[in-house]
């Protein structure tokens, strides 16, 4: 099996499909690939790319989000060893899942203070404290300018001499709350079935876009605002689903 992943890896996928077609006989080797390499899927024997991409064909397998290994019982795991700088936040402790500077935008000053006021207003309200995660995209400026301006709101911010809190603490908070510039982690935060809420640096646009309504219309997540809503949120594990498509496919 040969896995790839993106557009740029999508031509070497090709490539191997090619040199197995024309080897000798009894080459089984087969290739899956993963995203919406916007080329056409009989090119590859296995493609699985976002539902809210166009791509469509009796070899893809689409997903609502994006693929990852998390379960409850790593969560679950990994929360049974997280560091007292976190459990011993005020109850109830928030999860911020923060991303940062990306293709579409750079997260810029003002927006880092937007966000700092969304989140005050929301930690006022319920009385919560403030997990801050970063992702290997969050600049420390933002970091920086994020935590002086919640100098005020009980919170803590993930260091590198921390050990990675992630992902036990998205069983430890109550809810969790996603920059909209994150696919990965609003996916990953989707799996636990707690409120998941997801606050935008700026309004999103094409395919991120579409991801998020179509998140919010399923029901795995809803926009901030100043409470935890009182509804009820979907868990979103898809593997399984994948897994049992994928095997289909390849013993056909």
């Amino acid at each position: 099996l040969i896995i790839t992943c993106g557009r740029r890896m999508a031509g070497l996928s090709i490539a191997i499909r090619r040199l197995r077609q024309e080897s000798a006989a009894g080459d089984e080797t087969r290739t899956i690939h993963i995203q919406d390499p916007r080329l056409p899927p009989q090119y590859f024997d296995i493609l699985i790319t976002p539902q809210h991409d166009p791509t469509r064909g009796p070899n893809v397998i689409t997903s609502m989000a994006s693929l990852n290994r998390l379960t409850d019982a790593k969560i679950t795991d990994a929360m049974a060893t997280l560091d007292s700088k976190w459990t011993s936040l005020p109850a109830p402790c928030i999860a911020v899942l923060l991303g940062g500077n990306n293709q579409r935008y750079d997260v810029s000053s003002a927006m880092i203070e937007s966000m700092a006021v969304k989140l005050r207003k929301f930690a006022a309200k319920t009385g919560a404290s403030l997990a801050l995660i970063p992702s290997r995209r969050t600049p420390r400026q933002l970091l920086s300018q994020l935590s002086t301006s919640l100098n005020k709101t009980p919170h803590a911010v993930a260091d590198l001499k921390d050990d990675n809190p992630y992902p036990g603490i998205l069983g430890h908070a109550v809810a969790i709350i996603v920059t909209s510039d994150s696919v990965n982690m609003t996916s990953e935060a989707a799996v636990t079935g707690k409120p998941v809420l997801i606050a935008e640096w700026q309004a999103e646009t094409g395919r991120v876009d579409a991801f998020h309504k179509a998140m919010m219309e399923a029901g795995h997540t809803a926009p901030l605002g100043t409470n935890i809503p009182n509804t009820s949120f979907i868990p979103l594990f898809e593997m399984p689903r994948i897994q049992r498509q994928v095997t289909d496919l390849l013993l056909r």
